[in-house]
């Protein structure tokens, strides 16, 4: 390379000074030398720093521009710097840069051409863990859990998780509509979607027919309803956002958030409480669990078969006859012939069973799975679909309950119901009236932001349910102040005594068999290996 040829190129080219002759000069150089392309790249890394370090004499914006693309920002003090160095990048595009960033683009796509086409068959993404999903058509391939470029991605129910060839991470909650452009950029036509990017993943994009979100280092989430709004939420980190019909580019810090519906543009407060921002945890043991098989009963008590969950007798369950408080052989539920040996059948009238296990409370990760018969009569009217199994304070969202639902504003009459009083549900969308034999199961995903709409999942039948209704309601069961423990087929609402002489709805009608309860969150895996065996996985 002849050097004093070579600096005089580059200066000029750093200066905006250089003319068309010597830009060919300059990108033969560079086609010829390693060593040439990598000393341009740092005119061109000083040619950004410098308007920093002059308009900062202290050096404090230039040195924290370097070590914002070394560790993601976090500080109040490296926000304000990158605002400086995106007004600095903005000039020096406008006024000095452009032909030099053309001929750059020149020289890596002529000496970079076995890169360019390796880029070619990268995919954009791997999908590194799924639960509970539920595919809109046809199923994306994923024999080698390679997506490839432009691979569109719908789904009507479940959690997915994606490993961006950038580095970026992404956590999409069915429903979702979501087309995976390349390892830095996603569309989201449609649903819920969490990312976090490493420093790798600096620039990484979300665009909605709305707007574009733009990763700065950061973690944050984007909600969008298709034919309607955008929401952007930082929960950490910077985003740059801009509208697509309106506005200037909108940048956002921790906690604040944005929503854009075509010229409207509203800033908002971050709400984490709406997303999944990570895939549930695996229990890494053996779960302790309760299991009723109604196949045992001694002096109307049901004897536990489980392990590790409940001590010294304190997981039976006796069979009772309201208001009885003990139970009486011939006055409580009935056994019946079940699924697998006997079942329990239970009259939506005065028959219940109570445990004195309290159920599991807090935010604690738990599955509840079951058979179950609900009869073809159960309508809006009905007041024996409440209570399959239930537990917990009716004071707050501090309760537990799987019912049939009956009440028509929360959801379709007759399918899987979790309630957490109060105002807090989520409904599925299996009608099982049909007098027939059903297994059904609730996971509930523990941590410190529980939500019934975020951590719940529901299953009919070994598969996950497309919900209809749900709340965001966060969960804490409380089994402390419950005054009973777990019931199976009396309503929650129906305490003992009964308040005000409430006439409401007391007792569940229908069948059930092979009753679980576990302290940890089965995988669907699991759940469908339960609903075959009657066992509990190993």
């Amino acid at each position: 390379m002849n050097t004093m040829q070579w600096q005089t190129l580059a200066a000029r080219a750093a200066e905006g000074t250089l003319s068309v002759e010597e830009g060919v000069q300059l990108l033969a150089l560079c086609r010829e030398s390693e060593e040439a392309r990598v000393a341009l790249m740092r005119v061109l890394t000083v040619e950004r720093l410098l308007p920093l370090a002059l308009s900062d004499p202290s050096g404090q914006y230039a040195a924290r521009e370097v070590a914002m693309r070394l560790q993601q920002p976090d500080t109040a003090s490296i926000q304000a710097a990158w605002r400086s160095a995106e007004k600095a990048r903005r000039w020096l595009w406008q006024k000095h840069l452009r032909w030099v960033a053309a001929a750059a683009a020149i020289v890596l796509m002529l000496t970079g051409g076995a890169w360019w086409l390796d880029q070619i068959h990268t995919p954009a993404a791997t999908l590194s863990r799924s639960e509970g999903i539920v595919w809109t058509g046809a199923a994306p391939s994923l024999k080698s859990s390679d997506l490839a470029k432009d691979t569109r991605l719908r789904a009507q129910a479940g959690l997915v998780e994606l490993a961006f060839e950038s580095g970026a991470r992404m956590v999409l909650e069915g429903p979702f509509d979501v087309e995976l452009k390349d390892g830095m950029h996603a569309y989201l036509h449609s649903g819920r979607i969490s990312v976090r990017c490493p420093p790798s993943a600096h620039g990484f994009s979300v665009e909605t027919t709305e707007g574009i979100a733009v990763d700065r280092g950061t973690e944050f989430c984007v909600h969008m309803v298709q034919g309607a709004a955008m929401e952007v939420h930082v929960l950490s980190g910077v985003v740059d956002v801009t509208a697509k019909n309106s506005g200037p580019t909108t940048t956002l810090f921790d906690n604040e958030g944005l929503r854009i519906h075509g010229p409207s543009i509203e800033r908002i407060d971050a709400d984490a409480n709406t997303f999944v921002t990570s895939m549930p945890v695996s229990a890494g043991r053996a779960p302790g669990y309760i299991h009723w098989s109604f196949d045992e009963i001694n002096a109307g008590t049901v004897v536990n078969n489980g392990k590790d969950l409940g001590v010294d007798g304190q997981a039976r369950l006796d069979l009772l006859s309201y208001p009885d408080k003990v139970p009486t052989p011939g006055k409580g539920p009935q056994l019946i012939e079940g699924v697998s040996g006997k079942g329990l059948s239970l009259d939506g009238k005065a028959v219940y069973a109570e445990s004195p296990f309290p159920g599991i409370g807090g935010t604690a990760s738990r599955t509840v799975a079951l058979w179950v018969r609900i009869p073809k009569e159960l309508n809006k009217d009905s007041v024996y679909g409440h209570g399959i199994i239930s537990w917990g304070s009716l004071t707050g969202p501090n309760a537990w309950q799987m019912s049939a639902n009956t009440i028509v504003q929360d959801g379709p009459v007759g399918r899987l119901r979790l309630g957490i009083y109060d105002n807090g549900r989520i409904v599925g969308t299996t009608d099982l009236r049909d007098n027939q034999w059903h297994h059904i199961a609730v996971v509930m995903y523990g941590g410190s932001r529980a939500s019934i709409a975020t951590n719940v999942m529901l299953y009919v039948d070994g598969k996950p349910e497309i919900v209809t209704r749900k709340t965001r309601t966060e969960i804490n069961t409380d089994v402390l102040n419950a005054g009973h423990g777990l019931w199976l087929g009396r309503n929650v609402a129906f305490p003992d005594p009964v308040r005000n002489g409430d006439p409401g709805p007391r007792f569940f009608k229908g069948d059930v068999d092979e009753v679980f309860i576990f302290n940890a969150a089965l995988s669907h895996e699991e759940i469908n290996t339960l609903m075959r065996t009657h066992h509990a996985p190993q």
